[in-house]
């Protein structure tokens, strides 16, 4: 069992120690330590980096108690000087800090549940039971999280037996056996969990939740805190000010200022479909004409400029042709395909396009007269209308 220093201080960075165990992770070296700084991948926190003997540290496992050291280049069994990357711990203690606080807000403001957190490289995440939130409940959860860091609280680790829990207000009744220890935001928030965490409350900064998305039935909340919340708030300006600058308005107009080129875009696209569909219709009596002619039939091979959504439309405006089949695909990338007959035809349009995707790998059905696919790669599309044409070809003669 590796002594874990961190419990007792979060805010050391440099110890010594034993190598007492050798090894080897995924082919890399990795060695066990008789005590370490180390925090490993555990409870949605990622592990902590640094330095053993000037060789890098790049991952902390746990596995049976141990903590394992995953490096650069192998050490021997023996005396070894560690040292942590402090930006890295800090910025995990203010995040995790923070999701305590943040979890509490949620629970006691909605009843609502944290289900998983998970500490990412640039955004951390709770998932929280509840179906949807109100933009006036996530800003009181979040006033509510700021005014708990703004109070300064300490934040304290205690350890308990299982019987010595009675009276401790725990947020969640904890999953372990033996010693549970215990993180407590002031009287704000009780947690069992075995992750660092700051001094006290101001420490953390602020915390900023940047995203709300639904996913199964909860809340996927997205939040940042401390420096994180910093950048975040600096970026989003930046951004502003550069979308404002390149729409000719203030920052505070930028909403409705892209609305109302929405509206124009939607308008000019719009009008674009209606021309587009005008051209084809003109166009569509030259293709026929420009058609093969295969035992008294008129066959027509070819790929849309237009809109994918005037595709069908375009078939079966060639289809109403006596004796006519229409073979159409619109432009890559993500082509479609449509295939139409006129109703005397005794070829049968879902089979034809079902056999000529399935070499190359794409999908499609319908009836005999009319039938739609895709999913095949850009270079292949006119390939599969080649197939197509000559395997109906060969049903004609």
């Amino acid at each position: 069992m590796t002594e874990r220093i961190y419990w007792r201080d979060a805010y050391r960075t440099a110890f010594d120690a034993q190598v007492i165990d050798a090894c080897a992770i995924d082919g890399k070296p990795a060695v066990v330590l008789d005590r370490t700084c180390f925090y490993p991948t555990s409870g949605g926190q990622p592990y902590d980096t640094g330095t053993l003997n000037e060789v890098r540290v790049a991952e902390v496992l746990e596995q049976d108690e141990r903590i394992v050291h995953v490096l650069a280049a192998p050490l021997p069994l023996g005396p070894v000087s560690g040292r942590l990357d402090w930006p890295r711990r800090f910025d995990h203690m203010q995040q995790h800090s923070g999701q305590h606080i943040l979890s509490q807000a949620w629970l006691n403001l909605a009843h609502a549940e944290t289900v998983s957190f998970h500490l990412g490289l640039e955004a951390c995440t709770i998932d929280i039971a509840l179906a949807s939130a109100p933009d006036s409940l996530v800003d009181a959860v979040e006033d509510l999280a700021n005014r708990v860091i703004w109070d300064n609280l300490a934040v304290s680790v205690h350890e308990y037996t299982p019987d010595g829990l009675d009276g401790i207000p725990l947020r969640k009744a904890p999953q372990v056996s033996g010693m549970v220890r215990v993180v407590a935001v002031g009287a704000f928030d009780y947690s069992a969990c075995g992750g660092t965490h700051v001094r006290a409350t101001g420490e953390i900064g602020s915390i900023h939740i940047a995203g709300i998305e639904k996913r199964r039935g909860q809340l996927r909340v997205s939040f940042v805190c401390g420096g994180r919340a910093l950048h975040t708030q600096r970026e989003a300006r930046r951004n502003a000010q550069a979308s404002a600058l390149l729409l000719s308005v203030h920052p505070a107009g930028l909403p409705a200022a892209v609305a109302h080129m929405l509206d124009e875009t939607h308008t000019l696209q719009k009008q674009n479909e209606e021309l587009s569909k005008r051209l084809l219709l003109r166009e569509l009596p030259i293709w026929w004409q420009q058609g093969a002619e295969v035992a008294g039939w008129r066959i027509i091979v070819q790929m849309l400029e237009y809109p994918p959504a005037l595709l069908r439309q375009a078939a079966q405006e060639l289809a109403k042709r006596e004796r006519t089949f229409a073979l159409l695909a619109s432009q890559p990338p993500n082509a479609q395909f449509c295939f139409a007959a006129s109703p005397e035809t005794q070829a049968n349009m879902g089979a034809l396009l079902r056999q000529a995707l399935q070499p190359f790998g794409g999908k499609g059905g319908g009836s005999a007269s009319l039938a739609q696919g895709g999913g095949v790669e850009d270079e292949a599309v006119a390939q599969v209308l080649s197939q197509a044409y000559q395997a109906l070809t060969n049903q004609i003669n």
